[in-house]
């Protein structure tokens, strides 16, 4: 699954390898801010995202 986007001039294409990459990335990023959801909930903390 390869994403592309750009201009029909310039092109940008993403490489199966550089989407997973981007994939790995976000999906570490949701786990990160859902923990420190849960941290915040058993301590009280209210975060403002």
């Amino acid at each position: 699954m390869a994403a592309h986007g750009g201009t029909e001039s310039n092109p940008i294409t993403l490489s199966d390898t550089d989407f997973d990459k981007i994939i790995e990335i976000l999906i570490a990023q949701s786990k990160y801010i859902n923990a420190i959801h849960k941290i915040s909930k058993i301590y009280g903390l209210k975060w403002e995202i």
